[in-house]
Formats: C-alpha cells, sequence, structure tokens
C-alpha cells in the first residue's frame, strides 16, 4: 500500500521538507539520511507527485495548442493531425503535456488566449488558424509567455511563427511545369489576406514575370475547398490553359471532377499540380502531382521554438511529389 509524503514523514520520524531535500538530493541532507528516506520511500511505494513538484518549479510543463477557426481547419482530411503528431512527438521529448483548445468561425473566445494560458498557468501556446484579423492578435504579440504560430507571420518579444517555404514550392511546381513545356499556366490562390496565400501566390507571380508571362485573368480566387476548385473549373473552360498549379490539393481534385465531367482529359489536355500532399492525391484519378509540405517537422519546429527560446521564423522545406497529372507537351 503506497504512503503520501506525510505519512513517509512521520514514519521515518523527520519532517516533511527533510523528505523533499532527500528526495532532491540537496547538499544540506547527509548521505546516510538520504539512503535512508529512498529506501524507506521504495518499501512504502512512495512516489513524489509530479504536479506538485511542478508547482514548486512554477512551471507545469504544459503547452497550449489552440486550433482556431476549426471551421477552416480540414481535420477529416488528417491534415492537421500531422501537425498534432509533430507538436505531441516532440513535446513528448522534453516531458511536456499539451492541452488543446479549439473554436470554429462561430465560436470565439470571450476571454485572450494568452489570459487563458495565464489562468491555467501554461508554460508557452501554439497557434494553428490564426487570423490577422483575430479580435486577441495584438494581445499574442505582446505576450509574455513564449508563442508559435503555424503559418501566421506574427512578430514580438516572445513571438514568432514556423511555416513551409510557400513561395519556394510554387515555384518547384512552376520549374516544373516549364520543363514540361507549359507556358499558360493558371493559378488558383487561396483565401485572400491569409500568410500563406499571399506567399503562394508571390510565388507564382515572381515566377511568371521572370518569364514575361504573366497574366493577371489567369488567377482565380479560391478559399482551399473542394468548391471553390470547381468554381475554378469553370473558369477554366474558355481560357487557352495547358496547365494548373493550385495552393491547394483539396481545390486541385474539385477542378480535376469538373473537367472530367465536362470530357476535359487529366494529364492529356491539362496537366494538374496541388500544393499540401494530402491522403487523397494517391487515390484519385489520375493520381495528383503535389507539394508536399512536411507538416509533421513543422509541428516539431513549433514546439521548439516555444520551449527553446528561438525567437527567428522558421521556414521548413516543401518536396515536389510527382505522379500522374502532369504530361509533357511539345
Amino acid at each position: 500500500m503506497s504512503v503520501n509524503i506525510k505519512e513517509l514523514a512521520k514514519i521515518i520520524g523527520v519532517s516533511i521538507s527533510t523528505i523533499s531535500k532527500a528526495l532532491n538530493d540537496k547538499s544540506d541532507i547527509s548521505e546516510e539520511l538520504k539512503v535512508k528516506i529512498r529506501n524507506a520511500a521504495i518499501e512504502y511505494s512512495y512516489s513524489p507527485n509530479p504536479i506538485a513538484k511542478r508547482l514548486v518549479a512554477k512551471k507545469t510543463n504544459t503547452l497550449g495548442v489552440f486550433i482556431l477557426n476549426r471551421d477552416n481547419i480540414p481535420l477529416k482530411h488528417y491534415f492537421e493531425f500531422q501537425f498534432l503528431d509533430g507538436i505531441i512527438r516532440e513535446a513528448n521529448l522534453y516531458n511536456n503535456d499539451i492541452l488543446i483548445f479549439t473554436n470554429t468561425n462561430d465560436l470565439s473566445y470571450k476571454k485572450s488566449y494568452i489570459d487563458e494560458c495565464k489562468e491555467r498557468k501554461l508554460d508557452g501556446a501554439i497557434f494553428l488558424g490564426l487570423r490577422e484579423d483575430d479580435p486577441f492578435f495584438e494581445n499574442i504579440q505582446t505576450s509574455y509567455i513564449p508563442v508559435c504560430a503555424v503559418d501566421t507571420e506574427i512578430y514580438g518579444e516572445n513571438v514568432s511563427f514556423v511555416s513551409s517555404d510557400n513561395k519556394g514550392g510554387i515555384i518547384k511546381a512552376l520549374e516544373y511545369l516549364w520543363e514540361l513545356g507549359h507556358r499558360d499556366i493558371f493559378f488558383i490562390s487561396g483565401c485572400q489576406n491569409a500568410f500563406v496565400s499571399n506567399e503562394r501566390l508571390y510565388g507564382y507571380k515572381s515566377f511568371m514575370e521572370s518569364k514575361t508571362l504573366f497574366n493577371k485573368e489567369y488567377i482565380f480566387e479560391g478559399n482551399y475547398s473542394f468548391e471553390s476548385g470547381i468554381r475554378a473549373g469553370e473558369q477554366l473552360l474558355n481560357k487557352k490553359i495547358t496547365a494548373v498549379v493550385s495552393s491547394s490539393d483539396m481545390m486541385a481534385l474539385g477542378m480535376m471532377q469538373y473537367l472530367k465531367k465536362n470530357n476535359i482529359r487529366i494529364p492529356d489536355d491539362i496537366s494538374i499540380i496541388g500544393f499540401d500532399d494530402i491522403i487523397s492525391c494517391e487515390h484519385s484519378e489520375p493520381s495528383l502531382t503535389t507539394i508536399a509540405q512536411n507538416v509533421v517537422t513543422m509541428g516539431r519546429k513549433s514546439v521548439d521554438i516555444v520551449l527553446n527560446g528561438n525567437k527567428s521564423p522558421i521556414l521548413v522545406e516543401t518536396e515536389l511529389i510527382i505522379r500522374n497529372s502532369c504530361k509533357k507537351i511539345n
């Protein structure tokens, strides 16, 4: 039968503080007494309360993970679960727990996220889905605890962010299509004013401008949904396009469905590249060439930023995954 620290102190005949000092190897306790107390702790199955130890150290070894605007985060496609996997793996290496908070577009927090962290004595916070128009954005910028945002550009004394190299990823896709002979390349952008959307759009514009082929009529603004990919497909029918780069796989898959219903063959008539490498890409017909994000690494890096005080933004390299949705043309 196990005992608590008060009971163990009574059995040995010492104070509670002496028990604590011995088990924490303090120098003002003799080695003989330390051995006696440790042996008694084993004999009576005493184990220090980890939560109490954290409180004494004024740390809880717990990070808050805020998944905001959940309606816009495709958890059902497992993409954000990969972020969480990376966060959990890295937190475990540091013996940290995580506490998850979520909201939807219609369910906002009444108190600031940082106040929530303070109330729960969290050591740091990671934000997924944070928008620049969030009412607590400035409050996060001035946070007293370390903060990392995923895919949102934000700066502050204790604040940084991690993201994919979104611009570089789009350029990789365009370079591949260029090598295949494509020149008339349509682009599906993401939500206006979102950091990743702007970076991916900038990658498209800078590449096409470098080739003196930029045409704003070849840009469709989507919102990362399957349905907006269908709408982009409708815009494509009257344009002399040979290839499409989409800011997300879901929009690329929506476009593919629309084009096939209208007897446009992929890749014989149009080549398509997505962005993200969600699991559906492997099982679409044809399988979708895409730019893969290393989201597990992004999750791990976000923990590293919070726990090690890294204030420099981190951009994680992307990878071109070649499948069957692109074709060389003359």
